[in-house]
């Protein structure tokens, strides 16, 4: 069988394994209906982000910074609607930002950090790279956290997340660099 085969049916499995662990542990809180909806909208988000890291490809040779401002432009207006009609405290919120340095860190590390360098990075990967050798990182994001988790706050590092993140790790690495042709497409992809 093809290394290619082989690659997707250890995806198949390892999604599978992840299903059965992920509703053992939530049956026990959460009702069956709820977490049918929650998969399913999970499912929805996954898909709407990958048509959307597509349309960034085709929109071609951009600036990613103006591209990730013209987007923030837009969404402000419509997140402040919906942050305003289901939210409640709105009123205690000036003097909750006033009373500690933590909220303007969070905001500013929300803002500036994993909304503006880490969007910019990466459209300006997507612009350069073909999709199959850029996306597969992103599932080394719960790795990075953990270490984070370890390193700043002091959690404390158990053998499985050590081989959880090693094997996120090595499956990474298997997809960059055995994943298939190195070589720039015949025909490139859209938006190149």
């Amino acid at each position: 069988m093809p290394l290619k085969d082989w690659l997707l049916a250890l995806c198949v499995v390892s999604l599978w394994g992840l299903n059965f662990i992920a509703v053992k542990v939530t049956m026990q809180t959460v009702p069956p209906f709820l977490l049918t909806a929650i998969r399913f909208a999970l499912v929805a988000v996954v898909l709407a982000w990958a048509a959307s890291n597509v349309q960034v490809k085709k929109l071609g040779d951009i600036n990613p910074l103006a591209l990730n401002g013209w987007m923030a432009v837009c969404a402000a207006p419509m997140l402040a609607v919906l942050s305003l009609a289901t939210e409640t405290g709105h009123a205690e919120l000036p003097a909750r930002m006033m009373a500690d340095w933590r909220p303007w860190a969070g905001l500013a590390y929300t803002v500036i950090g994993s909304s503006l360098v880490a969007y910019t990075l990466w459209y300006g990967l997507l612009r350069r790279h073909p999709m199959n050798r850029v996306v597969p990182v992103t599932l080394l994001g719960p790795v990075v956290a953990v270490a984070g988790g370890v390193l700043i706050l002091g959690e404390a590092l158990t053998w499985q997340k050590l081989v959880g993140g090693a094997i996120t790790i090595i499956g990474v690495a298997v997809v960059q660099f055995l994943g298939g042709n190195h070589q720039p497409p015949a025909e490139p992809e859209p938006g190149t």
